[in-house]
């Protein structure tokens, strides 16, 4: 079993850059990956890419070990409503 193996990560940042590239090197090490990003179809396409550098499939229906949730976290206002 791998260290990452059944652990979930939550990585912000993680459409483009440093923070993207960790999710492909954590999926490829069988970890949960779940995006957060600002833009919904950045972070589909993001998932797709994710899935594909890692070898994963990626489902319509059921559970997959890359997601992603939309969110701005750049203001706290928006984080804390």
């Amino acid at each position: 079993m791998n260290i990452m193996e059944g652990k979930i990560c939550l990585i912000t940042g993680s459409t483009s850059g440093i923070g993207k590239e960790i999710a492909v090197g954590l999926a490829k090490m069988k970890a949960t990956i779940i995006l957060v990003g600002r833009d919904k179809d950045k972070c589909e396409a993001t998932v797709q890419e994710i899935a594909n550098r890692a070898g994963i499939i990626v489902s319509k229906s059921g559970e997959n070990r890359v997601s992603y949730i939309e969110a701005d976290l750049s203001l706290q206002a928006r984080i804390l409503g």
